[in-house]
């Protein structure tokens, strides 16, 4: 119990709340089947700013 890891912070789910009319659980299951679509490019962690790379 409590040891659950978060995909988005609160504050963000606060703010995906508010721009659409979808619940928190709308949203994760939103991310889960948009994640499905192709897991190795869309990253498990939001909490965080994103490592973006660029090759050339």
């Amino acid at each position: 119990m409590g040891n659950k890891q978060s995909i988005f912070t609160a504050q963000q789910l606060d703010a995906y709340q508010d721009c659409t009319y979808f619940t928190r659980k709308e949203i994760l299951r939103l991310f889960y089947r948009y994640r499905d679509l192709a897991p190795q490019l869309v990253p498990l962690d939001y909490t965080r700013p994103p490592r973006c790379e660029v090759t050339i």
